[in-house]
Protein backbone atom coordinates (compact mmCIF):
# COMPACT_ATOMS: atom_id res chain seq x y z
CA UNK A 1 0.00 0.00 0.00
CA UNK A 2 1.51 3.32 -0.76
CA UNK A 3 1.22 6.68 0.90
CA UNK A 4 -1.95 7.99 0.56
CA UNK A 5 -0.87 11.19 0.15
CA UNK A 6 1.92 12.98 -1.02
CA UNK A 7 2.08 16.73 -0.86
CA UNK A 8 4.84 18.75 -2.60
CA UNK A 9 5.68 22.66 -2.15
CA UNK A 10 8.62 24.45 -3.83
CA UNK A 11 10.75 26.29 -0.94
CA UNK A 12 10.14 29.86 0.24
CA UNK A 13 11.62 32.62 -0.80
CA UNK A 14 15.34 33.15 -0.41
CA UNK A 15 17.79 36.24 -0.06
CA UNK A 16 18.72 36.35 -3.22
CA UNK A 17 18.02 35.56 -6.61
CA UNK A 18 20.81 35.03 -9.01
CA UNK A 19 19.48 31.93 -11.01
CA UNK A 20 22.21 29.67 -9.34
CA UNK A 21 20.07 26.85 -8.74
CA UNK A 22 22.65 24.97 -6.30
CA UNK A 23 23.05 27.93 -4.53
CA UNK A 24 22.48 27.74 -0.23
CA UNK A 25 21.38 31.15 0.17
CA UNK A 26 19.14 31.29 3.66
CA UNK A 27 15.55 32.60 3.11
CA UNK A 28 14.24 36.07 3.47
CA UNK A 29 12.19 37.31 5.93
CA UNK A 30 9.44 37.44 3.01
CA UNK A 31 10.15 33.74 2.72
CA UNK A 32 9.88 32.85 6.14
CA UNK A 33 6.37 34.28 6.26
CA UNK A 34 5.44 31.96 3.00
CA UNK A 35 6.68 29.44 5.26
CA UNK A 36 4.75 29.80 8.20
CA UNK A 37 1.49 30.88 6.17
CA UNK A 38 1.95 27.02 4.60
CA UNK A 39 2.17 25.90 7.87
CA UNK A 40 -1.51 26.88 8.56
CA UNK A 41 -3.49 25.41 5.04
CA UNK A 42 -1.19 21.82 4.60
CA UNK A 43 -4.26 19.86 3.45
CA UNK A 44 -2.85 16.88 4.97
CA UNK A 45 -1.11 16.38 8.90
CA UNK A 46 2.40 14.90 7.51
CA UNK A 47 3.88 11.55 8.67
CA UNK A 48 7.10 12.31 6.81
CA UNK A 49 8.67 15.04 5.88
CA UNK A 50 11.62 15.20 2.78
CA UNK A 51 13.69 17.70 1.49
CA UNK A 52 15.75 18.41 -0.87
CA UNK A 53 19.74 19.08 0.61
CA UNK A 54 19.98 22.70 0.28
CA UNK A 55 19.34 24.73 3.33
CA UNK A 56 16.67 27.24 1.54
CA UNK A 57 14.48 23.93 1.22
CA UNK A 58 15.25 22.45 4.90
CA UNK A 59 14.99 25.44 6.62
CA UNK A 60 11.32 25.96 4.68
CA UNK A 61 10.44 22.28 5.84
CA UNK A 62 11.49 23.49 9.43
CA UNK A 63 9.06 26.20 9.95
CA UNK A 64 6.43 24.49 7.88
CA UNK A 65 6.53 21.18 10.32
CA UNK A 66 8.47 22.05 13.34
CA UNK A 67 7.53 19.37 15.16
CA UNK A 68 8.70 16.55 12.31
CA UNK A 69 11.56 14.89 11.77
CA UNK A 70 13.43 16.61 8.14
CA UNK A 71 14.82 13.69 5.97
CA UNK A 72 16.84 15.59 3.21
CA UNK A 73 17.41 12.92 0.24
CA UNK A 74 20.12 14.97 -2.52
CA UNK A 75 17.74 13.14 -4.99
CA UNK A 76 15.57 15.88 -4.24
CA UNK A 77 18.39 18.40 -5.91
CA UNK A 78 17.00 20.83 -8.16
CA UNK A 79 16.82 20.06 -11.85
CA UNK A 80 19.96 20.32 -13.64
CA UNK A 81 21.94 20.13 -9.99
CA UNK A 82 21.81 16.45 -9.00
CA UNK A 83 24.16 15.16 -6.66
CA UNK A 84 27.74 15.45 -8.51
CA UNK A 85 26.60 17.53 -11.00
CA UNK A 86 27.09 20.98 -11.87
CA UNK A 87 24.57 22.00 -13.36
CA UNK A 88 24.82 20.28 -16.78
CA UNK A 89 22.52 17.24 -15.57
CA UNK A 90 20.35 16.73 -17.80
CA UNK A 91 16.57 15.84 -17.50
CA UNK A 92 16.02 12.19 -18.12
CA UNK A 93 18.99 11.84 -15.51
CA UNK A 94 16.75 14.02 -13.14
CA UNK A 95 14.01 12.33 -14.11
CA UNK A 96 15.79 9.28 -13.32
CA UNK A 97 16.69 10.23 -9.55
CA UNK A 98 13.44 11.61 -9.10
CA UNK A 99 11.11 8.67 -10.52
CA UNK A 100 13.82 6.88 -8.08
CA UNK A 101 12.91 8.64 -5.16
CA UNK A 102 9.13 8.27 -6.01
CA UNK A 103 9.11 4.44 -5.92
CA UNK A 104 10.86 4.64 -2.93
CA UNK A 105 8.36 6.18 -0.81
CA UNK A 106 5.58 4.42 -2.55
CA UNK A 107 7.73 1.06 -1.67
CA UNK A 108 7.98 1.77 2.34
CA UNK A 109 5.93 4.66 3.22
CA UNK A 110 2.84 2.59 3.84
CA UNK A 111 -0.45 4.37 4.45
CA UNK A 112 1.20 7.96 5.32
CA UNK A 113 0.71 11.20 4.36
CA UNK A 114 4.05 12.72 2.97
CA UNK A 115 5.16 15.75 2.30
CA UNK A 116 8.05 16.89 0.34
CA UNK A 117 10.23 20.42 0.29
CA UNK A 118 11.76 20.78 -3.06
CA UNK A 119 12.41 23.30 -6.03
CA UNK A 120 10.47 24.13 -9.09
CA UNK A 121 12.12 22.67 -11.50
CA UNK A 122 12.10 19.39 -10.22
CA UNK A 123 8.01 19.82 -9.31
CA UNK A 124 7.49 20.23 -12.75
CA UNK A 125 9.27 16.61 -13.30
CA UNK A 126 6.74 15.21 -10.73
CA UNK A 127 4.07 16.90 -12.71
CA UNK A 128 5.54 15.32 -15.97
CA UNK A 129 6.05 11.80 -14.21
CA UNK A 130 2.71 11.42 -12.34
CA UNK A 131 0.55 13.29 -14.60
CA UNK A 132 1.87 12.70 -18.18
CA UNK A 133 1.92 16.19 -19.37
CA UNK A 134 4.50 18.90 -20.47
CA UNK A 135 4.39 20.30 -16.29
CA UNK A 136 3.61 23.93 -15.03
CA UNK A 137 5.41 26.81 -17.02
CA UNK A 138 6.34 28.25 -13.28
CA UNK A 139 6.28 26.74 -9.90
CA UNK A 140 6.27 29.85 -7.47
CA UNK A 141 8.28 29.96 -3.83
CA UNK A 142 5.69 28.04 -1.74
CA UNK A 143 3.49 27.13 -3.95
CA UNK A 144 1.36 24.01 -2.49
CA UNK A 145 0.69 20.67 -4.96
CA UNK A 146 -0.91 17.90 -3.41
CA UNK A 147 -1.46 14.32 -4.67
CA UNK A 148 -3.25 11.51 -3.56
CA UNK A 149 -3.63 7.89 -4.46
CA UNK A 150 -5.74 6.29 -7.45
CA UNK A 151 -5.89 2.37 -6.76
CA UNK A 152 -5.55 1.60 -2.82
CA UNK A 153 -3.63 -1.84 -4.01
CA UNK A 154 -1.16 -0.46 -6.53
CA UNK A 155 1.86 0.65 -5.55
CA UNK A 156 3.23 2.60 -9.06
CA UNK A 157 4.47 5.91 -8.45
CA UNK A 158 1.97 7.32 -11.02
CA UNK A 159 -0.94 5.78 -9.85
CA UNK A 160 -1.65 9.48 -8.52
CA UNK A 161 -4.14 12.11 -9.00
CA UNK A 162 -3.67 15.89 -8.30
CA UNK A 163 -6.99 15.95 -5.64
CA UNK A 164 -6.55 19.79 -4.93
CA UNK A 165 -6.42 22.78 -6.71
CA UNK A 166 -3.03 24.58 -7.01
CA UNK A 167 -2.57 26.58 -3.72
CA UNK A 168 -0.35 29.70 -4.66
CA UNK A 169 1.77 31.00 -2.68
CA UNK A 170 1.26 33.65 0.02
CA UNK A 171 1.72 37.19 -1.06
CA UNK A 172 1.13 39.81 1.90
CA UNK A 173 -0.58 42.25 -0.16
CA UNK A 174 -3.15 39.78 -0.81
CA UNK A 175 -6.32 39.11 1.93
CA UNK A 176 -6.51 35.53 -0.33
CA UNK A 177 -3.60 34.40 2.02
CA UNK A 178 -6.11 34.45 4.97
CA UNK A 179 -7.59 30.87 5.48
CA UNK A 180 -10.65 31.44 6.93
CA UNK A 181 -11.42 29.01 9.92
CA UNK A 182 -14.55 30.09 11.91
CA UNK A 183 -12.35 31.51 14.55
CA UNK A 184 -14.59 34.11 16.94
CA UNK A 185 -12.20 37.67 17.04
CA UNK A 186 -12.87 39.83 19.73
CA UNK A 187 -11.50 43.11 19.80
CA UNK A 188 -10.81 45.57 22.00
CA UNK A 189 -10.14 49.28 21.27
CA UNK A 190 -7.57 50.24 24.18
CA UNK A 191 -8.70 52.55 26.67
CA UNK A 192 -9.01 56.02 26.70
CA UNK A 193 -5.22 57.72 26.29
CA UNK A 194 -3.71 60.42 27.16
CA UNK A 195 -3.89 61.61 23.34
CA UNK A 196 -7.80 60.50 22.88
CA UNK A 197 -8.21 63.06 25.57
CA UNK A 198 -6.13 66.07 23.92
CA UNK A 199 -7.48 65.83 20.96
CA UNK A 200 -3.80 64.58 19.67
CA UNK A 201 -3.13 62.30 16.81
CA UNK A 202 -1.05 59.31 17.94
CA UNK A 203 -0.83 56.88 14.98
CA UNK A 204 2.57 55.19 16.06
CA UNK A 205 3.42 57.77 18.71
CA UNK A 206 3.39 56.25 22.34
CA UNK A 207 0.44 57.76 24.80
CA UNK A 208 -0.40 55.98 27.71
CA UNK A 209 -3.95 55.43 29.12
CA UNK A 210 -5.63 58.08 30.65
CA UNK A 211 -7.06 57.35 34.62
CA UNK A 212 -10.65 56.87 32.98
CA UNK A 213 -9.04 54.61 30.70
CA UNK A 214 -7.94 52.56 33.21
CA UNK A 215 -11.35 52.81 34.46
CA UNK A 216 -12.87 51.58 31.09
CA UNK A 217 -10.63 48.47 30.38
CA UNK A 218 -11.11 46.85 34.28
CA UNK A 219 -15.25 47.30 33.46
CA UNK A 220 -14.99 45.78 29.86
CA UNK A 221 -12.88 43.13 31.37
CA UNK A 222 -15.42 42.42 34.17
CA UNK A 223 -18.09 42.42 31.86
CA UNK A 224 -16.10 39.86 29.75
CA UNK A 225 -15.46 37.65 32.44
CA UNK A 226 -19.08 38.07 33.68
CA UNK A 227 -20.35 36.50 30.54
CA UNK A 228 -17.81 33.35 30.67
CA UNK A 229 -15.92 34.41 27.24
CA UNK A 230 -12.83 32.25 27.53
CA UNK A 231 -9.62 33.21 25.05
CA UNK A 232 -7.21 31.05 23.90
CA UNK A 233 -4.56 34.15 23.76
CA UNK A 234 -4.68 37.71 23.33
CA UNK A 235 -3.04 39.24 20.63
CA UNK A 236 -1.75 43.16 21.03
CA UNK A 237 -0.20 46.31 19.40
CA UNK A 238 3.24 46.78 21.23
CA UNK A 239 1.85 50.27 22.16
CA UNK A 240 1.72 50.93 25.79
CA UNK A 241 -1.86 52.21 25.63
CA UNK A 242 -3.02 48.63 23.72
CA UNK A 243 -0.81 46.62 25.62
CA UNK A 244 -1.49 47.46 29.07
CA UNK A 245 -5.22 46.92 28.11
CA UNK A 246 -3.95 43.62 27.13
CA UNK A 247 -1.99 42.96 30.40
CA UNK A 248 -5.41 44.46 32.51
CA UNK A 249 -7.95 42.16 30.56
CA UNK A 250 -5.57 39.10 30.90
CA UNK A 251 -5.62 39.63 34.66
CA UNK A 252 -9.26 40.09 35.06
CA UNK A 253 -10.06 37.23 33.06
CA UNK A 254 -7.30 34.89 34.58
CA UNK A 255 -5.32 34.08 30.99
CA UNK A 256 -1.57 33.74 31.35
CA UNK A 257 0.87 36.19 30.63
CA UNK A 258 2.62 34.14 28.48
CA UNK A 259 -0.57 34.07 26.48
CA UNK A 260 -0.36 37.75 25.38
CA UNK A 261 1.64 37.75 22.46
CA UNK A 262 2.58 40.84 20.58
CA UNK A 263 2.38 41.65 17.05
CA UNK A 264 4.30 44.28 15.65
CA UNK A 265 1.50 44.56 12.81
CA UNK A 266 -1.24 45.90 15.03
CA UNK A 267 0.24 48.70 15.64
CA UNK A 268 -1.64 52.22 14.86
CA UNK A 269 -1.76 53.27 11.71
CA UNK A 270 1.21 55.98 10.97
CA UNK A 271 0.48 59.52 10.63
CA UNK A 272 3.99 60.74 9.00
CA UNK A 273 4.74 64.04 10.58
CA UNK A 274 1.61 65.06 11.65
CA UNK A 275 1.76 62.46 14.60
CA UNK A 276 1.76 64.22 17.82
CA UNK A 277 -0.49 67.39 16.28
CA UNK A 278 -4.12 67.94 17.25
CA UNK A 279 -6.69 66.02 14.89
CA UNK A 280 -7.83 69.18 13.18
CA UNK A 281 -4.26 69.26 11.43
CA UNK A 282 -4.76 65.68 9.64
CA UNK A 283 -8.44 66.53 9.07
CA UNK A 284 -6.92 69.97 6.99
CA UNK A 285 -4.57 67.89 4.53
CA UNK A 286 -6.40 66.78 1.29
CA UNK A 287 -6.18 62.92 1.34
CA UNK A 288 -4.17 62.80 -1.57
CA UNK A 289 -1.06 64.75 0.00
CA UNK A 290 -1.10 62.62 3.46
CA UNK A 291 1.08 59.73 2.10
CA UNK A 292 3.31 62.09 -0.35
CA UNK A 293 4.06 65.36 1.28
CA UNK A 294 3.33 64.01 4.80
CA UNK A 295 4.70 60.67 5.15
CA UNK A 296 1.67 58.73 6.55
CA UNK A 297 1.40 55.16 6.07
CA UNK A 298 -0.66 54.16 3.02
CA UNK A 299 -3.78 52.69 2.85
CA UNK A 300 -2.41 49.59 0.55
CA UNK A 301 0.46 49.35 3.32
CA UNK A 302 -2.04 49.26 6.15
CA UNK A 303 -3.75 46.35 4.37
CA UNK A 304 -0.43 44.54 3.85
CA UNK A 305 0.38 44.75 7.44
CA UNK A 306 -2.44 44.35 8.90
CA UNK A 307 -3.42 41.09 6.54
CA UNK A 308 0.02 39.60 7.84
CA UNK A 309 -1.29 40.36 11.15
CA UNK A 310 -4.43 37.90 10.85
CA UNK A 311 -2.61 35.51 8.60
CA UNK A 312 -0.14 35.14 12.33
CA UNK A 313 -3.20 35.12 13.99
CA UNK A 314 -5.22 32.36 12.09
CA UNK A 315 -2.38 30.03 11.59
CA UNK A 316 -2.73 29.74 15.27
CA UNK A 317 -5.85 29.48 15.77
CA UNK A 318 -8.16 26.45 15.25
CA UNK A 319 -11.82 26.48 14.11
CA UNK A 320 -13.81 27.68 17.19
CA UNK A 321 -11.60 29.39 19.19
CA UNK A 322 -11.81 32.81 20.91
CA UNK A 323 -9.34 34.68 20.31
CA UNK A 324 -9.12 38.96 21.68
CA UNK A 325 -7.22 41.51 19.63
CA UNK A 326 -6.07 44.65 21.77
CA UNK A 327 -5.44 47.51 18.90
CA UNK A 328 -6.48 50.78 17.41
CA UNK A 329 -9.59 51.99 15.96
CA UNK A 330 -7.99 52.63 12.46
CA UNK A 331 -6.73 48.47 12.50
CA UNK A 332 -10.07 47.52 13.55
CA UNK A 333 -11.59 49.14 10.27
CA UNK A 334 -9.24 47.58 8.04
CA UNK A 335 -9.27 44.50 9.88
CA UNK A 336 -13.11 44.13 8.69
CA UNK A 337 -12.63 45.73 5.63
CA UNK A 338 -9.90 42.77 4.43
CA UNK A 339 -13.05 40.37 6.29
CA UNK A 340 -15.95 42.11 4.22
CA UNK A 341 -13.75 42.33 0.78
CA UNK A 342 -14.02 46.58 0.99
CA UNK A 343 -11.16 47.68 -0.94
CA UNK A 344 -12.48 51.46 -1.28
CA UNK A 345 -10.22 53.37 1.31
CA UNK A 346 -13.04 55.68 1.98
CA UNK A 347 -15.63 52.90 2.75
CA UNK A 348 -13.29 51.46 4.49
CA UNK A 349 -12.98 54.03 7.30
CA UNK A 350 -16.83 55.00 7.31
CA UNK A 351 -17.07 51.67 8.94
CA UNK A 352 -18.32 51.69 12.60
CA UNK A 353 -15.68 51.58 15.34
CA UNK A 354 -15.50 50.52 18.81
CA UNK A 355 -15.25 53.18 21.25
CA UNK A 356 -12.14 53.54 23.53
CA UNK A 357 -12.34 50.82 26.14
CA UNK A 358 -14.93 48.71 24.23
CA UNK A 359 -15.13 45.54 21.75
CA UNK A 360 -16.84 44.06 18.76
CA UNK A 361 -17.27 40.53 17.68
CA UNK A 362 -16.42 39.16 14.22
CA UNK A 363 -15.52 36.05 12.88
CA UNK A 364 -12.78 34.95 10.50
Amino acid sequence: MAPNSITFIRHAENTEDDNLSNNDLPLSEHGKRQAEWASGILPQNPNRVFTSTSKRAIDTAKIIAPEKDILPDDRLLERGWGAGQDGDETDAAAKERLTSFLNNITETRKGENVLVVTHGGLIRLTEQIIENGEGSDRIENCQIICYSKKEPSSNSATNYFRYKETTRPFDTSSQKNIVKKGVSIYFVRHGESVSNRDGILAGGMDFPLTEDGVIQVAMVADEMSRLGIRFEKIFTSPLSRALDTAKIIAEKCEISIGDVIILDDLSGCGGGDLEGRPYADWYAVPTNELVEKHGAESYSKQRERIGRAMVEILRRSNTGDNQLIVSHSSVFQVMQAINNDIHDETETFRQEKPAPGRYKRTTF
